[in-house]
């Protein structure tokens, strides 16, 4: 169902593959393991394709880990794209 909304929006592309393969900004994400909302599979898929990025793989929470902990998810990715601490 999200595949056939995607097909009938007007967003245009979301994000330019090619470009991300080449970034040179320091950053980082997670992806949450037990997420019922986005596949923990494709979130590393699509993380394997910045360059550069840091991923945390948690399953500490769910979907709205930024919601449920914010101070703390938010501190953690900051000091990831820093390289203050090790992605795991």
């Amino acid at each position: 169902m999200a595949e056939e909304l995607a097909q009938r929006s007007s967003w245009g592309r979301m994000y330019d593959p090619l470009v991300l393969a080449v970034n040179t900004v320091p950053c980082a994400a997670t992806a949450y393991v037990e997420d019922m909302y986005v596949d923990c599979n494709l979130a590393q898929e699509t993380a394997q394709g910045v360059r550069g990025l840091r991923l945390w793989m948690t399953n500490e929470y769910g979907h709205g880990g930024i919601r449920e902990d914010g101070p703390r998810v938010f501190s953690r990715l900051l000091a990831m794209a820093r390289d203050e601490i090790p992605d795991w």
